[in-house]
C-alpha cells in the first residue's frame, strides 16, 4: 500500500510543479498594465500628464487647506508641465503645483473644485470636492 501512496503524492506533487509553471508563463507573456499598480510603474506610454495623488476632501473653518499636486509625464523631460486651477471657492489659490487656503465661517458646506495638468500637448484634469466643517 505504501508505493500507491507514494505515487499518488508524486502525482499530486507533479501536477502542482506544473500548475505554477504555466502560471509563470502566462503572467510573463501578458503585457496589460495591472490596475493596482501605481502610476509610476505604469510608465504613462501616451506622454498624458496623471496625476497621482489623492486631494484632501475636508477641512475645518480657520484651518489651512493643503494639496501639494503629484503628477508623473512619460515625456516631461521634454515639455513644461502646468497646473490650472480651472474652477474652486474663492478662498484657494494656486501657487505652482500646490494648492492652499484658509475658509472662512461663511465657507461652511461643499465646494467643488476641478483642476487641470497640461503639457504641450495634453492634459489630464481631477475633480474633486471639499467639504468645509
Amino acid at each position: 500500500m505504501k508505493p500507491r501512496i507514494s505515487k499518488t503524492i508524486f502525482f499530486i506533487s507533479f501536477l502542482l510543479v506544473i500548475s505554477i509553471a504555466v502560471g509563470v508563463v502566462i503572467l510573463k507573456e501578458d503585457k496589460s498594465v495591472d490596475p493596482r499598480s501605481s502610476a509610476e510603474e505604469q510608465d504613462n506610454i501616451e506622454g498624458i500628464p496623471n496625476i497621482i495623488t489623492v486631494p484632501p476632501q475636508s477641512i475645518q473653518i480657520g484651518e489651512e487647506y493643503f494639496y501639494n499636486v503629484k503628477v508623473v509625464d512619460a515625456d516631461s523631460d521634454l515639455v513644461e508641465l502646468d497646473l490650472e486651477l480651472i474652477e474652486g471657492p474663492d478662498w484657494l489659490v494656486k501657487e505652482g503645483f500646490i494648492l492652499s487656503g484658509t475658509p472662512e465661517e461663511e465657507e461652511l458646506g461643499q465646494h467643488k473644485v476641478v483642476i487641470r495638468v497640461s503639457d504641450e500637448e495634453t492634459y489630464e484634469e481631477q475633480a474633486f470636492y471639499i467639504v468645509v466643517e
